[in-house]
């Protein structure tokens, strides 16, 4: 991507590549689509909870956020067979070291532009949408 006088260039969308070797097997760490981003999104916010008490929205429980690690790394993860690459299945993934799977999950969020994050409580909302109401109805645009 080029950026000149305001206007961006796109002219390959080529998406980036790395090379990785687990156990002597080559592998492609590719930068996420446009739909694999959405997933992991999807993911992040399906697995939040959030509870209003009148003023603003906070999240409350995470359960299942875990899950969203190894979904990301296998949408970008490809096994290389000769001239082929496979996608590696997530119950292949879920059996890796935890370690692993946080490096290679690490490595594609950089490639892909995807750390979104925020340490704080209220921040950890702040990325959803609608993440403030006022008193008991509908959140606020």
């Amino acid at each position: 991507m080029s950026e000149s006088n305001g206007h961006l260039n796109f002219d390959d969308l080529t998406p980036s590549e790395v090379a990785v070797t687990l156990q002597g097997q080559a592998y492609i760490l590719r930068e996420a689509s446009a739909e694999a981003a959405r997933q992991y999104r999807n993911a992040i916010i399906r697995s939040s909870k959030l509870g209003g008490e009148g003023k603003k929205v906070r999240v409350t429980s995470v359960d299942g956020v875990a899950d969203v690690e190894p979904l990301l790394v296998s949408l970008c993860l490809f096994k290389t067979v000769g001239e082929l690459r496979q996608a590696v299945p997530l119950p292949t993934i879920l059996q890796w070291k935890s370690r692993v799977v946080k490096a290679l999950f690490e490595r594609i969020k950089q490639l892909s532009d995807l750390d979104e994050k925020d340490d704080s409580e209220e921040g950890s909302a702040k990325n959803l949408p609608s993440a403030t109401t006022t008193g008991s109805g509908p959140p606020t645009p």
